[in-house]
């Protein structure tokens, strides 16, 4: 029976890729609610820069890739196979006919990071903002409203 060493910090670069293109061989792994155990796959990269809906949440700029994810491998580590961090797997993409799983959603790695240095510095996650209400439309987005407090209100937009 293989061990796995999941102490990976001293064999992984905790930085951001840069981009991963389309092709780039990826590994990735995380523990599974259905085997209670580590799972590791091995995929390459189809798509970058895709927007998916997760839950009621639109994410934009996520990567697409081939690794197989199941349910519980949320967060974990994708790399590539000079060691680098593409990102973290946050959910499945999955085929609407056959309703099987055919890939992970990434999260970009420089994200990740961005979001952390954010955190540490405020304390919460803090996000530049205009403060409207958009409508997407056919040829480009509706401005709905304007909130009172919001930075467009501030410089008497309407």
């Amino acid at each position: 029976d293989a061990k796995i060493d999941t102490n990976l910090a001293e064999v992984i670069q905790l930085k951001a890729l840069g981009s991963a293109e389309a092709g780039l061989l990826i590994v990735g792994g995380g523990y599974t609610v259905r085997y209670l155990r580590f799972v590791v796959d091995v995929g390459i990269v189809s798509s970058e820069r895709l927007r998916a809906v997760i839950g009621d949440r639109a994410l934009e700029g996520l990567i697409l890739t081939s690794l197989r994810s199941l349910p519980g491998m949320s967060g974990g580590l994708v790399v590539d196979i000079e060691g680098n961090s593409v990102g973290l797997i946050v959910g499945t993409w999955v085929d609407a006919v056959l309703f099987n799983s055919v890939g992970s959603l990434v999260l970009p790695f420089d994200r990740v990071l961005r979001t952390y240095r954010i955190f540490k510095k405020f304390g919460k996650i803090v996000r530049p903002r205009l403060g409207v209400y958009l409508k997407e439309e056919f040829d480009g987005l509706l401005i709905l409203d304007i909130f009172d407090s919001s930075p467009l209100a501030a410089c008497n937009v309407s």
